[in-house]
């Protein structure tokens, strides 16, 4: 069977919206996707049943940038934040095998991306901003019994400057 129903999957590891941050300022959006593979000591996949996934902030930098506003709408404000980060992710399911035995196979996904911080920001007065990562969704597909797509939509907030 390839490709898995999305609604007999269970996620966890997504931020309820009670925890999400209210009126967020100064903040990224992204995706990150990947394939990955089952470990070739596991068996191959009849049915995903559940992806775990968790964040954890690595480092955080600041670095000088232009001032300015991009064709594209983007503006720079002469500082952003550089984020360092780790997708923590499980993935569970029932084997293609007689048994139908529940496994798992851990992956790690290193990412890194940027927040433009506020116009106000002095490097010199204020702290090194401190970066929350959410997960705000999960998406995982199978693709053949042993490979499988996963793209991860995460919030990342620094939210000494709201």
């Amino acid at each position: 069977m390839l490709g898995t129903a999305v609604d007999l999957i269970d996620y966890v590891g997504i931020a309820n919206s009670n925890v999400l941050p209210k009126n967020a300022t100064t903040f990224k959006q992204l995706s990150v996707m990947e394939d990955v593979e089952i470990p070739e000591q596991k068996p191959d996949i009849e049915q995903i049943i559940q992806a775990s996934v968790s964040i954890k902030i690595l480092n955080v930098r600041v670095v000088e940038t232009p001032v300015g506003t991009a064709p594209d709408g983007q503006t720079l404000t002469g500082y952003k934040a550089i984020v360092e980060a780790l997708l923590c992710q499980k993935i569970e399911y029932v084997a293609d095998e007689e048994t139908q035995s529940v496994h798992s196979a851990h992956f790690a996904k290193p990412f890194s991306s940027f927040i433009v911080l506020p116009a106000t920001f002095n490097p010199n007065t204020q702290p090194l901003p401190k970066v929350t990562g959410y997960i705000e969704d999960i998406f995982v597909y199978q693709l053949d019994k042993r490979n499988i797509f996963k793209n991860i939509t995460v919030l990342l907030d620094i939210s000494s400057f709201c």
